[in-house]
This record gives C-alpha cells, sequence and structure tokens, in this order.
C-alpha cells in the first residue's frame, strides 16, 4: 500500500526561537539531573566558602567550572538559534516548506532546498504547543509548525516512525490542512 499526503507548513521565528528553547531547556538542562545537582552543589560550596572569606584556588576552581557550564548552554543555545533564523531568513517570505508524506520517509522543500528524512531517520519527536521537534540524532531536530497541519499527517509521521510525541501539545491540528 502507497499512502502519500502533502502540505505546507509556514515557518515563522518565535515558533523556531520556541522550539530552540524547549531544545536547550530539556537536552542541557532536565536530562542532566545528576550534572545539574553536581552543579548545585558546587554552587553551594562556593558561596559558603565565599561568605566564609575563602580566596583560595579552590573557589577560583569552582567559580571557573560553573563559568564554563553556563558558556557551554548559552553557545550551544546561540548556536542552534543562529541556525535556524539563518535558515529562516533565507527561505525568504513566505517561509514556506512542502512537505510529502509517503510510505517510505518524509521530503521537505522550501527555496532553499530539498531534504528526504527516511522514517527510520526520525528518532525521537516533542510535542510543543505549535511545533513538533522531529529528531534525527541527539542534538539534531527540524521543526514542524503545526498551524495548519493535517491531523492525518501528524498521525502518520506518529505511525510512520513508531514515535508517540509526549501528550503536552496544546495544538488543535486542522482537519483540512491549509
Amino acid at each position: 500500500m502507497t499512502a502519500s499526503l502533502r502540505f505546507s507548513a509556514r515557518y515563522a521565528e518565535d515558533v523556531l526561537r520556541e522550539g530552540v528553547r524547549a531544545f536547550v531547556w530539556r537536552r542541557l538542562v532536565r536530562e542532566q539531573k545528576l550534572t545539574g545537582a553536581a552543579l548545585l552543589f558546587v554552587a553551594i560550596m562556593l558561596a559558603w566558602l565565599v561568605h566564609r572569606g575563602d580566596r583560595s584556588w579552590a573557589v577560583g576552581f569552582m567559580a571557573s567550572a560553573l563559568l564554563v557550564v553556563l558558556v557551554m548552554v548559552v553557545a550551544v543555545w546561540r548556536v542552534h538559534q543562529a541556525h535556524a533564523l539563518d535558515q529562516l531568513r533565507r527561505m525568504g517570505e513566505p517561509a514556506i516548506a512542502e512537505f510529502s508524506l509517503d510510505d517510505t520517509g518524509m521530503t521537505v522543500e522550501s527555496r532553499i532546498g530539498a531534504s528526504t528524512v527516511p522514517w527510520s531517520g526520525i528518532t525521537e519527536i516533542w510535542a510543543l504547543p505549535r511545533s513538533w521537534l522531529l529528531f534525527a540524532g541527539r542534538h539534531q531536530f527540524m521543526t514542524l509548525p503545526l498551524d495548519g497541519v493535517p491531523a492525518e499527517a501528524l498521525a502518520m509521521i506518529a505511525e510512520r516512525t513508531g514515535l508517540k510525541p509526549p501528550p503536552s501539545s496544546r495544538h488543535r491540528p486542522s482537519a483540512t490542512g491549509r
């Protein structure tokens, strides 16, 4: 059986920023519980030592370690956001991509090019209020804006990938698709 479905999705800056923010918060903060606990411990120790008047090399080391982690999180955020917004600007106005779904995978076409991803290449789906993040690796994702996307397209993506996005999405897809 060859099932296919075509639809358009319009990209907007605020939707892309929301996707990057969700990625950074979840992947680099929430999923790193043990690392976060260790960093919290170091921050508390650092505050306690500074409060006691300690100015030793250990205080400098702890402060530097916390600063490096903070800079890394900000750098990841900025790189992903800059890439997403650059792609948006290159798409021009209106920023619309055409999606084709079939039994083998998903093809995305816009003014800046085309890409086909087999269903097995999508490893994770995150549902956000206005978009889905479709992951092709731990740190590589594509944003699918949901406004106007037919419910059957979202169902097909979930079915073909075998992945069910978490029920956190407040989006109600349109029945018609455009």
